[in-house]
């Protein structure tokens, strides 16, 4: 089956935007080593995302800080984890790693 580029998308794709993509982007490449290149994927994804996608922009608020860390850039990381907001997500899981990082940070 092919699909048009004027016709909607099933109801199965309605989630995958450009931000969604550039999320699943990051995640390769962070997966595949590629760290600078997941960074910048996933402040596009952040960029990109509407401003009522509270979840996803705690997911990868809490991804480019990782990013940041992991590539030794503690400023960054730090002003990143500082603007992730959790308090409009009830997910243990975003908040577990926002800590993760708040930890790492403190003893970096």
């Amino acid at each position: 089956m092919r699909f048009g580029t004027t016709a909607p998308p099933p109801p199965w794709l309605r989630f995958l935007d450009a931000a969604e993509i550039a999320g699943l982007a990051a995640i390769a490449h962070r997966a595949t080593g590629r760290l600078p290149d997941a960074e910048r994927a996933t402040a596009q994804a952040l960029r990109l995302l509407g401003p009522s996608m509270h979840r996803n922009r705690a997911y990868y608020g809490v991804q480019l800080a990782q990013l940041q860390l992991a590539q030794g850039d503690i400023t960054s990381a730090r002003a990143t984890a500082a603007t992730v907001d959790t308090a409009a997500v009830s997910s243990p899981r975003i908040a577990q790693r926002l800590a993760t990082v708040h930890r790492k940070l403190a003893t970096a």
